[in-house]
């Protein structure tokens, strides 16, 4: 099988991102039968994890795109693909449009990964242009969108009036890391730990103050990590917090995650976050709002959820509950490790999205 994954950039780190650097990968180590192109619609500077790929011997092509329509563009988008001859076109994020002005679907099948919920408050309203363009695109099945949670797949099917149970779920995966490396939650050293874009969506203003709150009650500490417009203002308000650390970019969040007690992701609204996936791989308590996929992976015994519309003074108390009786949600997760794995399992992920390509290549 011949497979082209489409994004329109590799930088700044996201779910999409993060999902195609890893299926890549796990292709070109576990399957030599599958060859891949990885088409970056705009060109990258050396931060991006499109050069990691290339290193892994995985083709990619930047396609040197600029700001709103264009043709160009999509003229060499449209190339690649033709030369490449695919059997599949799988497609993320804003790269629809190219996609469409590159006539993309002459040459086989386009899958594209929604990767939020579907709402006015996300994509704008129905009558937005570029809806249109979703709407015509999936109603005539010249792409066909696949959803990472089934909340997903219920506001995109609601949202673009297409049948029931006709856009598959696949949820997201993660690496597995060795169960004997992992320490007890006890003896890890961060208390609290946030990774994620800091953003109004993801509560990062009220996780700060929250924890103001109860490192007064109780001595305890945080490090927050990751990118966005709302960092300096975090740091200027957590400077004078203690035991409060805020990072911005950090090339190893997985050792963050696996050196934390509790991932703490409290978003408005959320697709199927890795870094969600990624805590429960390496059995890191889970204390996330109950949006969009979420409680499709945070299974009893490996976290808690909280309603969306918490107060502080609440999340301050779920806080304290997180880090209190840790040998006790020590063998909960242990005890619902063996259900959640398959869950957020990078094997499974690539494997189930294998599967909806090649039922598309029989029929």
């Amino acid at each position: 099988m011949r497979i082209v994954e489409v994004i329109p950039s590799f930088y700044p780190v996201g779910g999409a991102e993060r999902l195609v650097y890893s299926f890549c990968n796990y292709l070109k180590n576990e399957n030599s039968d599958i060859e891949l192109l990885v088409i970056c619609l705009y060109d990258q500077d050396e931060r991006s994890m499109a050069f990691e790929l290339i290193k892994h011997c995985v083709r990619v092509e930047f396609a040197g795109k600029k700001r709103g329509v264009d043709f160009r563009c999509a003229k060499k988008v449209g190339r690649l693909i033709k030369e490449f001859a695919p059997d599949v076109i799988h497609a993320h994020l804003n790269s629809l449009l190219t996609l469409f002005l590159a006539r993309a679907h002459r040459y086989c099948p386009v899958y594209y990964t929604i990767h939020t919920l579907i709402d006015k408050s996300v994509i704008g309203s129905v009558n937005k242009p570029l809806n249109a363009l979703y709407r015509y695109l999936f109603k005539t099945h010249k792409v066909k969108p696949i959803a990472i949670a089934d909340e997903i797949r219920q506001s995109v099917e609601n949202y673009y009036g297409l049948k029931e149970a006709s856009v598959p779920v696949v949820l997201n995966g993660v690496g597995i890391p060795d169960e004997t490396t992992l320490l007890p939650l006890s003896e890890r050293p961060i208390d609290f730990v946030f990774l994620g874009r800091f953003v109004e969506l993801k509560n990062v203003e009220n996780i700060i103050a929250a924890f103001e709150i109860a490192s007064q009650r109780k001595e305890m500490n945080m490090t927050m990590a990751g990118e966005g417009p709302l960092l300096e203002e975090c740091k200027m308000r957590g400077k004078n917090i203690n035991n409060l650390t805020i990072l911005g970019h950090v090339n190893d969040p997985e050792s963050l995650i696996k050196s934390s007690k509790v991932l703490i992701l409290v978003s408005k609204y959320e697709g199927n976050p890795m870094v969600i996936n990624e805590a429960i791989a390496h059995k890191t308590y889970v204390l996330a709002t109950s949006v969009g996929g979420i409680p499709s992976v945070v299974i009893d015994g490996v976290g808690h959820l909280i309603a969306p519309d918490f107060s502080i003074d609440e999340l301050a108390d779920q806080m304290l509950h997180s880090i209190d009786g840790l040998n006790k949600k020590q063998k909960d997760i242990d005890l619902a490790y063996p259900q959640a794995l398959p869950l957020v399992s990078l094997g499974r992920m690539t494997n189930d999205y294998l599967s909806v390509f090649k039922q598309e290549k029989k029929a």
